[in-house]
């Protein structure tokens, strides 16, 4: 190993200070070590044998070396002046060592060039330029930075107060293909950060940019057309409540320069007290926005105009600590995927995903999935989840696998749009096609607690395999609608809370247009709610015409709903095998028999229930229990017997009454087909009795009460089933 004399050899390994260890560094690399003399007027030109002139000379472009900026100590700062530029860029194996506190000055429009940030040997904190004559180019390297040997703002003097400057001198540094690192501390500017170059990355976890009070302008202009830049790890705050009057974005495409940014990347920043978008690109493509936080926005916080096959995911948009006034992701391109998102708080008029045209570029192919979509609807909020607007420019866009809670649903007047695999929860209307939407899919959802199920308007869609339970109003409110499928639904206590007013699907009109050519088949609604059931399943309150109902179930009908009604031209829509029932429960299941002194003489004439026409009634299960002095018997029946147990003479007597001995009789009365003793088969259970109390039959000495005095009760319980044939 080769020494320059002049350099005395620091050989004590055990270092005491900053200085120490440096020195020591280049020992165990096994370069040479080299002192720069401050006193030299100009480092730039040859001198007396130790400006860094003459010291890369001498040491040539081969040989290992270290090359030491001493800080004499006297005062806060050695200056090395530069009164000429200095190309270093083809010394990749010099390597600079400045003191803390040895600063290089380059002189106006002069500049030092050195091969890589790896050729420093500097922390990411230290200064090591003086830009006060020089602030567009002090220092430039051929190589850029890399994730090991990042470029650092610092080098370049930050000082808190208007550090733009020096965060884009170390993105200038290097053009193209450069890391360039913000430690971590609040760094301020007062004019915006311009990021420039191809393959660029701008990292700084643990870092802040703060826009100055009253500074009034664009925080962070990314330059176009470039590709491949990444922005990571950083915080930006707008600091909006003390800007003036303005209008001022995030991040943004800037720059004078047309073209389209190309495969940016934003990940892990933060963005709150922005005043008007956090991220708002024009032309993108292959954009990655990806884990960051947004809040406080005045406008909005990401708008892509004219995106091309961007990705927004897994990024949390909350609105709680400022309201913006239109969305949080605005799209007007074509095939964005926004997925893993969480929008919350989304404020009354707004949208938290808008698919908006601008009458120039399609909206088509955006895929929206498996985000959380959470408002205020509870505290009387009317932000909307998803809005679409426009019939010729929005098309093709897939709503698919997301949650919607407390939240205005979907807005949409766009074709083409399908709805799949979503969870509505206690949302105001899940879906509202405000427009001329035509070909549209609604498909395997959840509706729950919702005000609304779906107002429709549309043609040529689908709604297939979804689940609507506990609607306030309307299942389906079809307006107007042409050749739409209805197929394969649950509904379930639809209509509650409002007075039977609402059907679970109703064909209305829409400025005149009915509804017609619609096929509503293979759905199936029930409801248990005793006092709030829907007035109708299926209900033509316009004027529907040559539409098919068929094959729908509906439970509880006549009892807690009603069928299908289709007052304007029955003959023109054709309702064919539709079934209808009732599971009685609760008291409706209890059949009695009135009160007489003598169970034999009870009067012909009474039903047990009404048998509808077109219908028939199922028996499925009987409980009857007999009372006699102190002693109670009962028994319950298989699904396919009723058993009566009774006493004659003071003896048990039990017999079995097989389903079949039920018929129907007239379409309007069940009776027992054999007569057995002490139950003539004219004697019928009243249908009125099915709502009210429980009552006993008195049995007397008919049945072998030795007293001669009634001192027995009878009581039948039976559950059926009731069905109905609507045509």
């Amino acid at each position: 190993m080769t020494w320059n004399d002049n350099v005395p050899l620091i050989t004590n390994v055990v270092a005491d200070d900053l200085e120490d260890i440096n020195e020591n560094l280049t020992y165990l690399l096994g370069r040479d070590g080299y002192r720069c003399d401050a006193s030299e007027a100009d480092q730039g030109a040859a001198g007396g044998g130790n400006t860094l002139k003459d010291l890369i000379t001498s040491i040539g472009t081969s040989k290992q070396a270290t090359i030491k900026l001493a800080h004499s100590g006297a005062g806060n700062t050695t200056t090395y002046t530069l009164g000429t530029s200095l190309d270093l860029s083809s010394y990749s194996n010099i390597y600079l060592d400045p003191e803390p506190g040895a600063l290089i000055q380059p002189a106006s429009g002069k500049t030092l060039t050195i091969y890589s940030p790896e050729n420093i040997i500097a922390s990411p904190r230290q200064q090591i330029v003086d830009i006060t004559n020089n602030s567009t180019d002090p220092l430039v390297f051929t190589v850029g930075g890399t994730d090991s040997h990042p470029i650092s703002p610092h080098w370049f003097g930050i000082d808190g107060t208007a550090d733009e400057v020096q965060i884009n001198l170390a993105i200038d540094a290097k053009e193209d293909d450069s890391v360039v690192r913000l430690p971590v501390g609040d760094y301020s500017i007062s004019a915006e950060i311009l990021f420039t170059g191809d393959r660029m990355k701008l990292i700084g976890y643990g870092a802040t940019i703060t826009l100055a009070a009253n500074s009034d302008c664009q925080m962070f202009a990314v330059d176009r057309p470039n590709e491949d830049q990444h922005i990571e790890g950083i915080k930006f705050d707008g600091n909006r409540a003390n800007q003036g009057a303005g209008s001022w974005n995030g991040i943004y495409t800037g720059g004078t320069d047309t073209g389209e940014p190309k495969r940016l990347r934003i990940i892990n920043c933060r963005f709150t007290g922005i005043d008007n978008v956090a991220i708002n690109l024009e032309s993108p493509s292959e954009v990655l926005i990806d884990h960051n936080h947004f809040d406080n926005s005045g406008y909005g916080h990401v708008r892509m105009h004219g995106d091309d096959n961007s990705v927004v995911s897994n990024n949390h948009f909350d609105a709680a600590d400022g309201d913006y006034s239109y969305m949080s992701v605005s799209l007007d391109g074509k095939g964005t995927l926004v997925t893993g998102n969480t929008f919350e708080n989304v404020p009354d008029g707004t949208y938290a995903v808008r698919l908006l045209h601008d009458g120039t570029n399609p909206v088509r192919g955006h895929k929206i999935t498996k985000n959380n979509f959470i408002g205020t609807l509870s505290a009387g909020g009317t932000g909307y989840a998803i809005s679409f607007d426009h019939d010729t420019y929005v098309k093709n866009n897939m709503i698919e696998g997301n949650y919607f809670y407390d939240i205005q649903g979907i807005n949409s007047s766009a074709p083409l749009t399908k709805v799949i695999g979503n969870t509505f929860l206690d949302c105001g209307m899940p879906w509202y096609p405000s427009g001329s939407d035509h070909d549209i899919q609604f498909i395997g959802n959840s509706v729950s607690g919702c005000t609304q199920g779906l107002r429709v308007k549309y043609s040529n869609g689908i709604i297939k395999g979804n689940i609507f339970h506990n609607i306030d109003y309307y299942g389906i409110l079809m307006e107007g609608t042409e050749n739409l499928i209805v197929e394969g639904n649950i509904f379930r206590d639809i209509g509650v809370d409002q007075n039977n007013t609402y059907s679970v699907i109703d064909l209305q009109d829409e400025s005149g247009t009915e509804s017609t050519y619609n096929i509503i088949k293979n759905n199936i609604c029930f409801s248990d709610h005793a006092t709030n059931f829907p007035d109708y399943f299926i209900q033509g309150s316009g004027t529907p015409d040559n539409n098919i109902i068929s094959n729908n179930i509906i439970q509880n009908v006549n009892d807690y709903i009603t069928g299908i009604l289709v007052g304007h031209n029955p003959n023109s829509n054709l309702v064919k095998n539709n079934t209808g029932y009732v599971i009685d429960s609760s008291t409706r299941s209890v059949v009695k028999i009135l009160t007489h002194d003598n169970i034999v003489a009870l009067a012909s004439g009474y039903e047990l229930v009404p048998a509808p026409a077109n219908g028939f009634i199922e028996f499925i299960s009987a409980v009857l229990e007999y009372k006699y002095l102190t002693a109670a018997y009962t028994e319950t029946s298989a699904p396919d017997e009723l058993v009566i147990r009774y006493n004659t003479a003071n003896t048990e007597v039990s017999e079995q009454i097989d389903s079949t001995a039920f018929i129907c009789a007239g379409n309007s009365e069940m009776r027992l087909l054999t007569a057995k003793a002490g139950l003539q088969d004219t004697d019928l259970i009243s249908a009125d009795a099915r709502n009210k109390a429980l009552e006993l039959v008195n049995l007397d000495d008919n049945f072998g009460d030795t007293g001669g005095t009634a001192a027995g009760s009878l009581r039948i319980t039976v559950n059926y089933r009731i069905h109905y044939e609507f045509y």
